[in-house]
């Protein structure tokens, strides 16, 4: 299945780009690309509003994160041990996604008031498909079913602490 992804025109990467291209699957575990690929995505759909948690023009921002919204995106999705170790993906999701405009597939909107139409097994299915190849780390199926229950859960991570 080809996405729209998968069909833009391929500009020539960065060296940063090309660098995380290459060390991404040899260095993380399976269990660091979840949560490079789980933070990423969802601080790349949700501007994480209240308590000016972030700018989503700014990555310096994402240092600034309240721990409120990583300790629920923890809690639903189980990420890691601490949430304190998804800042190190949320700073990242611009390069992770650099590639790929995910408001082509899910908008930011629809994401806040939560996906619960019948196409959101669509959507996953698009978002895994647009992710960086690197960055895979389990079956299609199941990476496909996290992204659906990100998408579902979407207004109650995003919400203020």
């Amino acid at each position: 299945m080809y996405t729209q992804a998968s069909q833009r025109i391929q500009e020539p990467k960065s060296l940063v780009r090309r660098l995380f291209d290459f060390l991404v699957p040899k260095l993380i575990s399976g269990h660091g690309k979840r949560a490079m690929f789980i933070t990423s995505l969802y601080f790349e759909l949700s501007p994480v509003k209240g308590g000016g948690l972030r700018d989503p023009d700014r990555d310096k921002d994402i240092l600034r994160l309240h721990d409120g919204a990583l300790e629920r995106l923890n809690a639903v999705m189980d990420v890691a041990k601490s949430a304190t170790a998804l800042r190190f993906p949320a700073v990242f999701r611009s390069l992770v996604w650099r590639d790929c405009n995910v408001r082509d597939i899910v908008s930011t909107e629809d994401f806040q008031k939560g996906i619960v139409t019948e196409n959101v097994t669509s959507i996953a299915e698009k978002l895994v498909d647009a992710m960086p190849p690197g960055l895979r780390y389990e079956t299609r199926p199941k990476m496909v079913g996290e992204v659906v229950k990100l998408l579902r859960n979407g207004p109650g991570l995003a919400r203020a602490a």
